[in-house]
């Protein structure tokens, strides 16, 4: 092969053996008069030119891949001519081109936001992640969504729940199919099952109203009369009573809070009849005072007695039962009884509840609506004014306002005391009722109208007849105890050595924080012990 003039340098110790241009080959023609006369040692060949006449030693120096044989100088190797390829069988290759002696590669570039691709160069590494929070994949875009969704069972038994048509009447305890939803009702639990209801519309409180047809039960002093009640006026889902089993009970069937009433009627051939009648729950008698009278039945006095039996409010819970029981005081004679008139007295029971309102029109512009009864009070309204102790208006900014409303709207306190004490006040001016020991008043906590309701019973040591006990409330701002301004609860005909009982119930009295609530009793000018009593207070509105 022929080689570059550069790659070899032939020098003389006193003038060059030959001439030649750098931009020409070396020919056989410029080596012919090298004669080797020695052998190679390190790369250097000694030789003699025969052209010079001077015979001196001539020096020429060659590289690891040249070989002096003879009058041929040969390369055994040149230099390497590198390039580069894509070996991959997959995917794209980052190889680009080779130009002059430079290798061209491709750069590495992220197509989109849900990849990342950041140059470690500590490592020397091109780092390729995956950014999660920008990837998003619709069912159309999984091959074979539905068939990979009906397989996998943990998706299937969840889904059991709602049928093919998308209702949720498969539930066990949704009812879509007894009545039909229309636009814009509510899933509203009815005690069994959830089933459509229009929200926030009122709807009368439960009760539950029994009388009977029992007119000859006796009613004695030595053992106490469970009433039964055969005749149901009104009953209500959330009441449970039968007119031929238990018939004695109503049963409660949500939890929540009760007010039970009876009026029990009773009739007597004999003078003087006193009887009394209690609330119980699930067969325990409750200490709550009593209302009692008694039948004179002499002269033009009557034969019968009709005692109201009205207590406080009470928390009951599903399943528990409520009973109505009447006994005959304590008499001088034990074989006077009386004869109860079921068809003149009742039983009820009235479940107490709160419905939330609708949901008005919100946004910038809406308008206020107020109606009663769904009639429009007014014209549209701009401004919605709210008033009362048991709300309050917050200004937050941003064009919001929050009322707060507090949803124990109906409000009630009450004061017991079984111990009693002792009262002299003649008739027409009672005086407080001081317990022998503890306290029988409210502090009131909140300021507002009030129903004030009293009861007291009062002992056997009452030693006037046919008189009027009276019995009233008294409010301590803070300088003792003062009679109220209504009118007094009388209890005509009080017997005495008999116990007595009396309750008196006043509405829309003003009462405010801090206030204190007693009782006040007169008895006929007699001192005379009272046994038990309670004062209950509840909002008027």
């Amino acid at each position: 092969m022929a080689l570059d003039r550069v790659d070899i340098t032939l020098t003389n110790e006193q003038d060059p053996l030959f001439q030649a241009s750098p931009a020409s080959d070396i020919t056989q023609d410029d080596i012919t008069n090298i004669q080797a006369i020695g052998d190679v040692t390190d790369n250097r060949l000694l030789g003699r030119g025969n052209g010079s006449g001077d015979g001196a030693a001539e020096e020429i120096i060659i590289g690891a891949n040249l070989s002096l044989t003879g009058n041929t100088l040969d390369a055994s190797s040149a230099g390497e001519a590198n390039t580069a390829s894509n070996v991959n069988v997959g995917g794209v290759g980052v190889f680009k081109q080779k130009t002059g002696v430079d290798l061209e590669f491709k750069g590495v570039n992220a197509a989109s936001n849900k990849v990342s691709v950041t140059e470690d160069a500590a490592n020397n590494e091109i780092d390729i992640d995956v950014n999660e929070g920008n990837l998003t994949v619709t069912a159309s875009q999984v091959s074979d969504f539905d068939t990979e969704v009906s397989n996998n069972t943990d998706v299937s038994a969840n889904t059991a729940k709602v049928s093919a048509d998308g209702s949720i009447d498969t539930h066990s305890d949704v009812d879509t199919s007894t009545s039909p939803p229309s636009v814009g009702e509510v899933l509203e639990w009815d005690g069994s099952n959830w089933v459509p209801a229009t929200p926030g519309t009122e709807s009368a409180l439960p009760i539950i109203s029994l009388t009977s047809t029992d007119t000859t039960t006796t009613i004695n002093q030595s053992t106490p009369q469970v009433l039964s009640w055969d005749v149901e006026r009104e009953k209500d889902s959330a009441f449970t009573h039968s007119n031929t089993v238990n018939n004695s009970r109503i049963t409660i069937a949500d939890d929540g809070t009760y007010q039970i009433a009876a009026n029990i009627r009773l009739e007597s051939s004999a003078q003087r009849l006193q009887a009394v009648s209690r609330i119980l729950i699930n067969g325990v008698l409750q200490s709550q005072p009593y209302g009692s009278s008694y039948i004179r039945n002499s002269g033009n006095a009557s034969d019968f007695w009709t005692c109201s039996v009205n207590p406080p409010p009470v928390k009951l819970n599903s399943g528990d039962y409520v009973e109505i029981q009447t006994q005959v005081e304590s008499q001088t004679t034990t074989t006077i009884t009386g004869t109860f008139k079921g068809d003149e007295s009742s039983f009820s029971a009235i479940q107490l509840k709160a419905f939330k309102g609708d949901k008005g029109d919100t946004g910038a512009g809406s308008n206020i609506v107020v109606q009663e009864n769904d009639s429009t009070v007014g014209t549209v309204n701009s401004t919605l004014n709210f008033e009362g102790s048991n709300l309050s208006v917050t200004d937050e900014g941003s064009n919001k306002a929050t009322v707060a409303v507090d949803a124990d709207k109906y409000y009630s306190q009450v004061a017991v005391n079984t111990v009693g004490g002792t009262v002299n006040a003649a008739y027409g001016s009672p005086l407080e009722c001081v317990p022998s020991s503890g306290t029988l008043e409210i502090d009131v906590a909140r300021s507002g109208e009030y129903l004030i309701h009293g009861k007291l019973n009062i002992g056997t040591d009452l030693n006037r007849d046919n008189g009027a006990i009276e019995l009233a409330y008294g409010i301590d701002t803070g300088s003792g105890a003062v009679v109220g301004g209504q009118p007094w609860a009388q209890a005509q005909q009080a017997k005495k050595n008999r116990a007595n009982g009396i309750q008196g119930l006043w509405g829309k009295v003003n009462l405010n924080a801090g206030d204190k609530v007693h009782l006040f009793l007169s008895t006929l000018g007699d001192s005379t012990t009272w046994t038990e009593a309670e004062i209950f207070i509840a909002t008027w509105n």
